[in-house]
């Protein structure tokens, strides 16, 4: 008998043209790991007066767990986006280049894609259908670039599948840690001029995006998504110096700053000067305290930034995310 290995226990994806409706997964992440966590079912237990167990136990409800984490590429960051903010469309930009622009509306619905996630190897697979993403929080440092840890749901679980054959993998673009740039302005007309140089890391956080509607409809699992109220926050780990510290005043007055986060490769995505981006444009006010820190023998202080809507911006946060990807398959 061969065993189940973990090690070889693969993932592919595939995004579905109806929600809930299974697709080949055809394509593989290299970068960013998505992957069927378990199996998490929602059980009645009936014990009648005077027994000592229970005489029912009924299955009642069921979804599968997914987890996120590993790196973020240029290229594969769109689908987490797609799958947790709302549907973007690609555009051309210098010949080659893929411009996509996710920007949530702060005041109506959003639609997302979904997807079917297959998981396992040669031995046993396993599928689930309707996978979404609930949170995401995005770490940007310099010496590990850019990880993603975060949550999502699909439906119930289907056990003993064959995965699709022939997955292809999207192109590899990491985004390194020598690409990434922070500057903090305080009007949106300036965003982007006002670099921070002693910007040690930064944490995107977008959490509790999307519950499940589960309405009476014979189904065993949710049939829809609805968008909740979201954790939206920027935390900045500064060191203590002038920049750093100028944000006292602007706590204590309540200002709205505009943060970017700019990754910019070397690498031409475009034919001749458009590069691999990965841009973060961010509204936020300061919303909690700090406490003194250390950052490899640096004095550091952790700001965190909760967005807020700017009506003469009318957003509170986009990305850019320029690649070679025409679309989402």
């Amino acid at each position: 008998m061969t065993e189940r290995s973990s090690l070889l226990q693969g993932v592919q994806i595939g995004k579905e043209a109806t929600k809930g409706t299974a697709v080949s997964c055809s394509t593989l992440l290299n970068a960013l790991e998505v992957s069927l966590s378990g199996w998490e079912p929602t059980f009645n237990r009936t014990r009648p007066i005077g027994q000592a167990v229970a005489s029912q136990i009924t299955p009642v409800y069921e979804e599968t767990p997914v987890s996120v984490g590993g790196t973020l590429s240029y290229s594969e960051a769109v689908y987490l986006y797609a799958g947790l903010l709302h549907i973007a469309t690609a555009s051309t930009t210098d010949t080659t280049g893929k411009a996509w622009t996710f920007s949530p509306s702060a005041r109506a619905e959003s639609d997302i894609y979904t997807y079917t996630l297959e998981q396992g190897g040669s031995v046993r697979a396993e599928k689930a259908s309707f996978v979404h993403f609930t949170g995401a929080e995005i770490t940007y440092n310099r010496t590990t670039g850019v990880s993603v840890s975060g949550s999502g749901r699909g439906q119930a679980l289907s056990d003993n599948i064959t995965l699709t054959g022939s997955p292809t993998a999207i192109e590899e673009r990491p985004i390194l840690g020598s690409d990434i740039k922070v500057y903090v302005d305080s009007t949106t007309a300036s965003l982007g001029t006002t670099q921070f140089n002693r910007d040690f890391e930064i944490v995107h956080r977008m959490n509790d995006i999307r519950g499940p509607v589960k309405p009476l409809t014979g189904s065993t699992s949710f049939v829809e998504t609805v968008q909740t109220e979201p954790t939206i926050q920027l935390e900045m780990k500064l060191e203590r110096d002038s920049q750093g510290m100028g944000l006292l005043t602007t706590a204590r007055a309540g200002t709205t700053q505009y943060v970017r986060v700019d990754c910019l490769s070397t690498i031409n995505a475009g034919a001749t000067t458009v590069k691999y981006t990965h841009r973060l444009d961010f509204a936020g006010k300061i919303s909690a305290g700090f406490s003194k820190d250390d950052e490899e023998g640096v004095d550091v202080a952790t700001w965190t930034l909760d967005a807020v809507y700017d009506a003469n911006w009318t957003k509170y946060m986009n990305l850019l995310v320029i690649n070679k990807v025409a679309s989402i398959v």
